[in-house]
């Protein structure tokens, strides 16, 4: 039987830690296609944590938590 899931290659991926401003308790590490649109991004956030995609501001930060992006 056929796995249903997308296997993402580690090298085709980027692994995020996701926070949430208004859910202080949620913290999360999720496997991003590098391929995924803003979209498709925040509608698998939606499916993690339920806040709605129009109500979401993304905020892309480095290593040192420089904040290098910010996406509505």
């Amino acid at each position: 039987m056929a796995s249903s899931r997308l296997q993402i290659q580690p090298d085709e991926a980027v692994l995020l830690r996701v926070t949430h401003s208004n859910i202080k308790s949620f913290s999360a590490e999720i496997r991003f296609s590098l391929q995924s649109s803003v979209e498709a991004v925040k509608d698998k956030l939606w499916r993690k944590c339920g806040t709605s995609v129009n109500s979401m501001q993304l905020e892309l930060y480095d290593d040192a938590n420089s904040k290098n992006i910010e996406f509505n």
